[in-house]
């Protein structure tokens, strides 16, 4: 079971990290395009998404941690992941100044 939930937190964090990379894209090509659809499109739509996922990774995480208490490997695991989805959103945020 634990393993599983690990499986699917992994699952998240790549997606966010792939919603993140569109949305700086998005964002940079927006920039040097006379059509603004990029950079409302990373307003509008992908930033909620990205909102969405830190917030359901966050919980995953926590929940994991009260319900397996885990050790080792998978506990450095999950608490790198609680990094990178901290690293993720702050670069989010930084996608959103650039589109603004």
């Amino acid at each position: 079971m634990l393993g599983e939930k690990i499986l699917a937190l992994k699952k998240n964090i790549f997606e966010y990290a792939g919603l993140i990379e569109k949305m700086l894209d998005e964002s940079t090509k927006g920039i040097f395009s006379p059509e603004k659809s990029k950079l409302e499109e990373v307003l509008n739509n992908l930033e909620p998404r990205a909102n969405h996922f830190e917030v359901a990774i966050e919980e995953m995480c926590i929940n994991i941690i009260a319900q397996y208490a885990p050790k080792g490997k998978d506990l450095r695991l999950i608490l790198m992941i609680i990094e990178m989805n901290k690293d993720l959103e702050r670069t989010g945020d930084h996608t959103v100044n650039i589109a603004q």
